[in-house]
C-alpha cells in the first residue's frame, strides 16, 4: 500500500465521539487584566497604534525588539 493511502486511513480513523469536551465559564481576561491601555513608546509606535484603531489591515516593517509583535497582540488582547 502506498504512503498516500496510509495517510489517509490514519485521518480517518480518528474517532471524534470519544472527544472530550471542556466549557469555560467565564473569561480569565476579563477579570485578570485591569491594566491601563497602551501607551507608545515614540512616534513611530503611534503611527502603528493609530494604523490598528483605524485600518483593517496594517503591515508593519522594522527592526527586532522594537515592539511590533507585543502591540499587536496586546492590542489584540484588549479587544
Amino acid at each position: 500500500m502506498g504512503k498516500h493511502l496510509n495517510k489517509k486511513r490514519r485521518r480517518n480513523s480518528h474517532s471524534f465521539e470519544t472527544a472530550e469536551i471542556i466549557e469555560f465559564q467565564g473569561s480569565k481576561f476579563e477579570t485578570a487584566r485591569a491594566l491601563p491601555p497602551i501607551k507608545a513608546l515614540n512616534p513611530t509606535q503611534a503611527d502603528y497604534l493609530d494604523a490598528l484603531r483605524t485600518c483593517p489591515q496594517s503591515v508593519v516593517m522594522g527592526p527586532a525588539g522594537t515592539g511590533k509583535t507585543w502591540i499587536a497582540a496586546t492590542y489584540a488582547g484588549d479587544l
